[in-house]
């Protein structure tokens, strides 16, 4: 297929580049896989062995039939392996406002996803416990995405989005049958600000503006800026604001990059700006809270959040 996905690693972060915005992964054993987070959804099924599951919510006793749905930026990793194999669908927001967006106006999805009104908490982990018929039906769905991925025709990537949409939907419904009262609390946000919600999430580092989001969406400007803030709470430019300082406060904990690259990444490429954004939402500058956090590393930092439960 063409434009085929690339998944790096970055200092325990890993990332889809570009192009077709799915990857499948088989993993076999995970004992040693060290603590890490990703910026895209990843929806892992627990196909054979046992082991625990060790994340913010802390340690998860898991074997065949689970399924763990883990939220960008959120870390875990295994732990106490026997035999365990994982099978990781992997796949980007932008998915759902460019390729399925038709998915945007089913509330079990969104609130998979966590895109909800009011939406404050740092995006974590969704458990799941399927029945064998159900999650073997998932296991094939995503064995087909997998072969679809490796095919160089034109219609593989429409072939695999419809796979794709069937296995979200289907863990979805899980997640709603399995916590059905927070599954009834979600509304269904209106359809240009899911889709505006997706562009801010999956590209922060934009240079973002108003008419850019109209354009793109095609819709009235003032339109877009009175429906978002009635749906989310904040404005647009405030939602973003949060969005890159936190994404910056993110890199200065888990990398040695500079502040200058940093800057440039969240979408705020001139330092003296930079430097008054981060300042006015951290209460400190970028130096003073790399100082302040350099002390931890990221498995420190997982040892203290799980303390904490």
């Amino acid at each position: 297929m063409t434009g085929q996905v690339e998944v790096r690693l970055s200092r325990h972060t890993y990332k889809i580049q570009s192009g077709f915005p799915v990857q499948v992964h088989w993993h076999y054993d995970q004992t040693c896989n060290r603590i890490h987070d990703h910026e895209f959804m990843e929806i892992a099924l627990v196909v054979e062995g046992a082991g625990v599951h060790y994340s913010a919510c802390g340690k998860q006793r898991i074997s065949r039939g689970d399924v763990l749905v883990v939220q960008p930026q959120a870390w875990h990793t295994y732990m106490d392996s026997e035999g365990l194999v994982i099978l990781n669908c992997m796949f980007g927001y932008e998915l759902f406002q460019r390729d399925i967006p038709v998915l945007a106006r089913d509330p079990a999805v969104q609130h998979m996803i966590e895109v909800q009104p009011g939406y404050e908490q740092e995006r974590g982990i969704l458990p799941l416990h399927l029945p064998e018929e159900k999650f073997v039906s998932c296991i094939a769905l995503v064995n087909e995405i997998e072969e679809l991925l490796t095919r160089d025709i034109p219609c593989a990537e429409a072939e695999c989005l419809a796979y794709l949409m069937h296995f979200i939907v289907t863990i979805a419904r899980g997640l709603g049958q399995d916590n059905s009262d927070a599954h009834n609390r979600v509304r269904a946000l209106p359809r240009p600000v899911f889709d505006c919600l997706c562009l801010l999430d999956g590209a922060p580092f934009e240079p973002w503006t108003i008419e850019d989001l109209a354009d793109r969406l095609h819709y009235n400007r003032h339109y877009i800026m009175r429906v978002f803030k009635q749906a989310v709470g904040v404005s647009i430019g405030d939602y973003l604001t949060r969005q890159r300082a936190e994404r910056a406060a993110k890199l200065l904990r888990n990398s040695d990059r500079g502040v200058a690259d940093i800057a440039a990444e969240v979408g705020w490429p001139d330092q003296t700006y930079f430097a008054r954004r981060f300042k006015a939402y951290h209460g400190m500058t970028a130096s003073e809270y790399r100082v302040r956090h350099s002390g931890r590393t990221p498995n420190e930092r997982a040892a203290e959040l799980a303390g904490r439960l």
